[in-house]
């Protein structure tokens, strides 16, 4: 197939011939395939920081909150959990919430927490 003839990787990913079109498209060069190529031939690196402050918790506008549930057992549980707080933060925000961070924290043994924050928007 002709370069120009194939879609973008995630695309073709996502559509349901993906395993039959695989072969067919050369990504090695592309995305984070290219990126992660030219880092294995020790190209320099980008300068960190350049486009923007790299710490995500930075981009957020003030006025975030943090939601935590704990006792978290089961996929089930944090299925639910996150359910619940995004719940929570939808209600807390006038127009809509914006999740922004997702941490899991080791509450006890066999039990986990979930901690997300959110900013509205």
């Amino acid at each position: 197939m002709l370069a120009e003839d194939c879609e973008p990787a995630v695309d073709m990913m996502e559509s349901n011939d993906a395993v039959n079109r695989m072969g067919d498209c050369d990504y090695s060069d592309e995305g984070l395939n290219g990126w992660l190529s030219g880092r294995a031939a020790n190209e320099n690196p980008p300068e960190s920081g350049a486009d923007g402050p790299a710490d995500a918790s930075a981009l957020a506008p003030a006025g975030a909150f943090t939601l935590t549930q704990a006792g978290i057992k089961t996929a089930l549980d944090l299925l639910q959990a996150r359910f619940d707080l995004v719940a929570q933060a939808a209600e807390r925000c006038a127009e809509e919430a914006v999740l922004s961070e997702e941490s899991y924290i080791l509450d006890s043994p066999g039990s986990k927490g979930l901690n997300m924050k959110f900013y509205c928007r």
